[in-house]
């Protein structure tokens, strides 16, 4: 019974250990994030995996996951980042971000939620969902002299990895000013068209309106994960 209970305290100190061993090695990959990528905190970072130390011992990570509260790109903020990284390779028993220089991840997967407030609209429009999966563009446009209200629905897609905001349907009260309100919020959506709100430089993949903005999803192959 002793040599049991011996054994049991032996493979929970070990546990301990191995997870103490596993939140050391996230910290220091998160550091190597935030200097390569110039991000304004350390992201939360979490290896996965039982046992850890084997994983340290070999180089590779089946599974990293990151998490960041918000980052500028292209201007914009995109909120609530979670990257996934699979397959990581760096350096055996590694115990510094300079000793994790180099570090690749075979595939990386992440998601974000980039707010409507943030999107660069000219003063007087503002994005809010639509029906069908559609965004609503609603508010004024100046027209010579007169400022004129208007709305569009736009369709969202994603094209050659960047964000595309296609018109519609576009309102406007006067009907013989549709043409030119067209005109002009065409101009203006092309301050969002080509956005690529992708962390890590990774390529976006997909985009969904939601109520709280647009959620984007973008993914990468053998990314560099720290500055060599």
């Amino acid at each position: 019974m002793k040599l049991l209970l011996a054994s049991l305290a032996i493979l929970v100190t070990l546990a301990g250990c191995d997870r103490v061993a596993a939140g050391q090695a996230g910290h220091l990959i998160g550091q190597g994030l935030q200097q390569s990528y110039r991000l304004p905190r350390t992201p939360t970072v979490q290896v996965q995996g039982i046992p850890f130390l084997t994983q340290w011992a070999s180089g590779r990570y089946r599974e990293i996951d990151v998490h960041v509260d918000r980052l500028a790109i292209q201007g914009i903020t995109v909120t609530d980042i979670a990257v996934r990284l699979e397959e990581v390779t760096t350096r055996s028993f590694v115990t510094s971000a300079r000793e994790a220089a180099g570090a690749t991840a075979a595939t990386v997967s992440a998601e974000g939620l980039v707010p409507y407030a943030g999107l660069p609209l000219p003063p007087g429009l503002q994005l809010v969902p639509g029906p069908n999966g559609r965004l609503r563009l609603q508010g004024s446009l100046a027209l010579g002299p007169a400022t004129i209200p208007v709305a569009a629905d736009l369709q969202v897609t994603i094209r050659d990895g960047a964000i595309e905001l296609g018109l519609v349907d576009v309102q406007a009260v006067d009907p013989p000013l549709r043409a030119r309100a067209t005109l002009l919020l065409g101009s203006a959506l092309s301050t969002v068209n080509g956005l690529q709100p992708a962390p890590l430089g990774l390529r976006l993949q997909s985009v969904q309106v939601r109520q709280d903005g647009l959620a984007v999803s973008a993914a990468g192959h053998q990314v560099p994960l720290t500055a060599a």
